[in-house]
């Protein structure tokens, strides 16, 4: 194998990396902004249900089910 082809073959393969890397890196960005929002839910919800109004609601929506 001659210096040139060995250089395609590394350069090719260097490529397939770089492709795979930007395809897990979107997936991650994903990722954590779900895990994000869902936190920042999880704070909404909690402060929600702190508020004297929520057992009411609790009340209301248990008669209807």
């Amino acid at each position: 194998m001659t210096r040139v082809e060995l250089q395609r073959r590394v350069n090719a393969r260097k490529q397939e990396v770089e492709a795979q890397q930007a395809k897990y890196d979107g997936i991650f960005g994903k990722l954590t902004s779900f895990v994000k929002e869902m936190r920042s839910r999880s704070v909404i919800y909690n402060q929600l249900k702190n508020l004297p109004v929520w057992k009411e609601l609790e009340a209301l929506i248990g008669e209807k089910e």
